[in-house]
């Protein structure tokens, strides 16, 4: 690749394509866009975006472009609104990356997610056994087709379609894009058959970049609440730490749950990061670590204790609709009671993506209007 790096505005390839680095504050769409990632000199990340016949857009941080080591290319498709930048995995159909500016919000791509880590009643009752297919129906979900279209000059739309390895079943997410700053999410499930076992939850998790670990959220709290446990759980503006949300429970399983979310922040130390807000709710719960080290291993219950779990470098973030209730009639074979199961129909939720202000919602309430 022959690239020529002009210290002005514009960057030229071949002198046949040139792009003002002005464009970039602009929505573009890159069709069949290929990744190549860089360092310079000095360790800085260098994007160059460009398909076979000519360079589309460059970005260096103003600093010498030096090329050294292998190129590797990564399908993608990238979006940029504002001060806000997209990119998603053409291969999985996966958000992957979320920047408000120059920050990186994520840090693992947004996936499906259907199990919960069993609790002592799920393991009493033999969920973690009649329920199983669920559980890594989520990471094993296979694109079908990923689509896209702009919906005017400042809104894009990508729809991607999974099937699902339990009855043939069907994900499909949708992704709204607006130039104000906030991006939409529709989560919609379709059973393959009407013999699927229940499901744990309905719902996506995306994992973000462990600086975004202080939690405020309008909802039921302050303490861990379920569907059919929030009766104690009053409806209120709570904040604290994600740390502070778990649970530690002598065997290692689900917690920290919090039910009816109006909005929810993931915010660093400076009150910036993402926000959530519910259509109209959200079911939501936060970890320094995967959801799946509370989980056991096995059908049955081995030797875990609290010293199992260990923080990492990450903040794991699921986002429901719902989650099935924990029981309790009985711990060695009652259910939840029925209102409080998730029977395998077609169901959906929305919710929205934004960033999140130092004042929290207060300077955020353009993005509570969903009309």
């Amino acid at each position: 690749m022959n690239i020529i790096y002009n210290s002005g505005s514009d960057f030229i390839k071949d002198n046949y394509q040139i792009i003002s680095s002005h464009q970039l504050e602009t929505i573009f769409f890159v069709e069949n866009a290929k990744k190549i990632q860089l360092i310079d000199r000095n360790n800085y990340m260098i994007k160059i975006y460009h398909n076979a016949s000519y360079l589309l857009a460059i970005h260096c941080q103003n600093y010498p472009l030096v090329l050294f080591g292998d190129l590797k290319l990564v399908d993608e498709l990238i979006l940029v609104l504002n001060k806000n930048k997209y990119y998603f995995d053409k291969e999985t159909g996966a958000l992957t990356s979320y920047k408000e500016g120059s920050t990186e919000l994520i840090k693992e791509a947004l996936r499906p997610n259907f199990w919960r880590p069993v609790t002592d009643n799920d393991m009493g009752n033999g969920m973690n056994k009649t329920l199983r297919p669920w559980r890594d129906a989520g990471r094993q979900a296979k694109l079908l087709s990923m689509k896209q279209k702009a919906l005017g000059k400042e809104a894009y739309e990508v729809v991607s379609h999974y099937k699902l390895p339990v009855g043939e079943s069907d994900f499909i997410v949708a992704y709204h894009f607006s130039g104000k700053g906030y991006l939409d999410v529709n989560c919609t499930f379709i059973p393959g058959n009407d013999t699927l076992p229940l499901l744990p939850r309905m719902g996506v998790s995306i994992t973000l970049n462990k600086q975004f670990s202080q939690m405020e959220w309008l909802g039921r709290g302050p303490h861990e609440n379920y569907i059919d446990r929030n009766t104690s759980s009053y409806v209120g503006l709570y904040k604290g730490s994600v740390a502070d949300q778990y649970f530690p429970y002598d065997r290692p399983q689900e917690n920290g749950n919090k039910t009816e979310v109006r909005w929810m922040s993931l915010t660093d130390t400076a009150g910036q990061g993402l926000m959530v807000v519910g259509q109209p709710y959200v079911s939501t719960s936060a970890y320094l670590f995967p959801t799946e080290d509370l989980d056991e291993p096995g059908l049955r219950k081995s030797q875990r204790h609290l010293s199992d779990i260990q923080f990492k470098d990450m903040v794991t973030w699921n986002i429901d609709l719902k989650q099935m209730g924990v029981g309790g009639d009985t711990s060695w074979g009652a259910y939840p009671h029925q209102p409080y199961l998730i029977p395998a129909e077609r169901m959906s939720f929305s919710f929205r993506f934004c960033p999140a202000k130092q004042h929290g919602v207060s300077g955020n309430r353009q993005y509570l209007n969903f009309k």
